[in-house]
């Protein structure tokens, strides 16, 4: 069974609108290592010790510095679980995985397309990265589910990129595509409903 490699990157810096995604890491450690649970599974395997190999959190200077320590956390070939952090650190993170997966596919779970051009005047910002992915060439196929604010703008950039949209308004999980290529799974707590999370939306 593979293990998971875990990094927390701290940064919130390019959020437009309310900062707090730079705790979130410390905060996802704090439920998992909660009293209320353990980290035994339904099959006998104890998460803690056979699965996870954890660097820890990362306080993030420089936008940039999360490809280089994403390129060391890759190295020993464990799959990469990244808790952030707004979602300008996806374009950073998937710089990383470009190496070491040239042809790579993308499952991005979310409220927003978060494909502007550049948002604010910042072409890194929280709005931007799959924008900045996919004219760099890092993915072969980028699928989004659960969209609910398609502007024509980002609708634009999606027909540009040939991005595959499922929009939450008219979802069909049945019609998302199968992956031929190694895929990176990329989940902003707004895709979730509102309703069962109401503190992720907006981001």
């Amino acid at each position: 069974m593979n293990k998971i490699n875990i990094q927390g990157i701290n940064w919130d810096a390019k959020s437009s609108f309310q900062r707090g995604p730079a705790k979130a890491p410390a905060l996802i450690r704090k439920a998992l290592y909660s009293d209320s649970m353990n980290l035994c599974t339904e099959l006998g395997t104890t998460i803690e010790n056979d699965l996870i190999t954890d660097n820890g959190d990362f306080n993030i200077e420089d936008y940039f510095d999360i490809a280089t320590i994403t390129q060391k956390n890759i190295e020993n070939g464990e799959k990469l679980l990244t808790l952030g952090g707004d979602h300008s650190i996806t374009f950073p993170i998937i710089k990383a995985f470009h190496d070491h997966y040239p042809k790579l596919d993308i499952l991005h779970i979310d409220a927003h397309a978060d494909l502007y051009h550049d948002y604010e005047g910042d072409p890194y910002s929280h709005a931007c990265p799959f924008a900045r992915i996919m004219e760099n060439g890092y993915a072969v196929k980028l699928v989004q589910v659960g969209i609910r604010t398609l502007n024509p703008h980002q609708a634009s950039q999606a027909k540009k990129f040939d991005v595959d949209i499922h929009e939450m308004r008219n979802l069909d999980l049945t019609a998302i595509p199968n992956f031929k290529n190694p895929l990176y799974i990329s989940l902003d707590m707004d895709g979730f409903d509102p309703a069962f999370a109401p503190g992720g939306f907006p981001s």
